[in-house]
């Protein structure tokens, strides 16, 4: 594999550590683009193969091996839907997967993006009815246990509703996380992806509605029609939608102070939770 000098699989001492991994699932590859850099954790990195381009991931954890492992489990049950895992590094570290061409869901706008976001209803409706089991399980309890981590005792102060049968879900599905191509909508980075409540997968993707309307991402008018759009193409509103949808709005406050220093949108979609 060739890097360039300034990579982070060069720069960020972490991942540098597992770089022969990396090389080990794609030896002829070339660097397009880096996709996504988070320092000391992870990169996902453009990749031109011999077979076409591809999408490498190096973990400073050895996460990929069970990504690979959960991706080649829901690939012949729910198809196209999610990425074709293709390698995975001897260490567990880096793993390869078909790269998805389209446009992401977050740059469209309008008709366009209602329409879109129905077809991620119904699609993430096939991936929540298919037979799979996931080799991990979370709860509404591991919501509340993970968000206390976070934000400090209030967090804590969330009561879950009462169990639900777990389905298999993304668990991190927002509108960054959707491609959409000619005639298909897809999801991709099911690096989170376990059995969990359906309520997790749908209350997120709306809890990011709410987020583009709070922050003026989107008009209201445009996230509420996209919202009833998700909903109609989805089936339904699971059960304990409401619980779902505001936790996730205020795991996206701490995000928003975390990540972005911004506590004027943390208090934003504080506001939002009831």
């Amino acid at each position: 594999m060739r890097w360039p000098a300034d990579h982070p699989v060069r720069t960020d001492p972490r991942l540098a550590e597992w770089q022969a991994d990396a090389d080990a699932v794609c030896p002829q590859g070339s660097v397009l683009a880096v996709l996504r850099h988070v320092a000391g954790r992870r990169v996902a990195t453009l990749v031109r193969t011999p077979d076409g381009p591809g999408v490498l991931k190096l973990f400073a954890s050895p996460r990929a091996r069970g990504n690979d492992r959960r991706l080649r489990a829901l690939r012949p049950a729910v198809g196209s839907v999610v990425p074709r895992p293709l390698a995975v590094g001897p260490e567990g570290h880096a793993g390869l997967l078909e790269y998805v061409p389209g446009r992401p869901l977050r740059e469209l706008a309008g008709a366009d993006f209602i329409t879109a976001c129905e077809e991620v209803g119904r699609v993430l409706a096939r991936l929540h009815a298919c037979d799979v089991l996931l080799d991990r399980t979370w709860t509404a309890r591991s919501e509340v246990d993970n968000l206390a981590q976070r934000s400090g005792p209030g967090g804590a102060s969330w009561l879950p509703p009462a169990p639900d049968t777990p389905v298999p879900t993304h668990r991190d599905l927002h509108a960054a996380q959707v491609v959409v191509g000619p005639g298909a909508v897809r999801l991709i980075d099911f690096d989170e992806a376990t059995m969990a409540p359906p309520g997790l997968d749908v209350g997120n993707f709306l809890a990011h509605l709410d987020q583009d309307a709070a922050l003026g991402s989107r008009p209201d008018h445009e996230t509420t029609t996209a919202g009833r759009a998700f909903l109609r193409g989805y089936g339904g509103s699971p059960r304990d939608l409401t619980w779902w949808r505001e936790i996730a709005l205020a795991r996206l406050a701490v995000l928003a102070e975390e990540r972005h220093n911004r506590p004027d949108w943390a208090a934003s979609l504080r506001a939002l939770v009831g």
